[in-house]
């Protein structure tokens, strides 16, 4: 029994990323500290950089066969030079 569909767990990564930089930027001018606050758009820079992977990581794959349960960490042992989705990582 599936609870969520691939896309549905792609989105729920990207708004993960989303309210990341969303609770960052509201934070920034409530702390006093300089250095935190630099901190914390950088942060906040990062989370957006990052809040398409999931979905370039799903089109890298979405193509191919499920990895059966039993193989699933055999599968993950691979070189990354022979992973074609090293790109999107």
């Amino acid at each position: 029994m599936n609870l969520f569909t691939a896309s549905e767990i792609v989105d729920f990564a990207e708004r993960i990323h989303e309210n990341g930089a969303n609770f960052l930027r509201y934070a920034i001018p409530l702390v006093q500290n300089q250095s935190a606050k630099e901190r914390f758009a950088k942060l906040a820079e990062e989370e957006l950089k990052y809040q398409k992977t999931p979905e370039k990581i799903f089109a890298c794959i979405i193509d191919k066969e499920p990895i059966p349960d039993e193989t699933y960490v055999s599968g993950h042992r691979e070189d990354m030079a022979t992973n074609p989705c090293k790109e999107a990582l």
